[in-house]
């Protein structure tokens, strides 16, 4: 287990902190569209079936 920890946490310290800052940002913008999403579809007269229609 010592071990383990130890591998994380210098995988931790080797991170590439500009690669791993803008793989978050683009989760966080990535999961707010989502969010949006979902509260578009699940608002009464916006459900997808009425989305869906011609």
């Amino acid at each position: 287990m010592h071990f383990r920890i130890t591998t994380a946490q210098t995988d931790l310290m080797q991170a590439d902190i500009p690669t791993v800052s803008t793989q978050l940002s683009l989760a966080e913008t990535q999961q707010t569209a989502l969010e949006d999403v979902i509260a578009e579809l699940e608002s009464s007269s916006n459900d997808l079936f009425t989305k869906l229609q011609p």
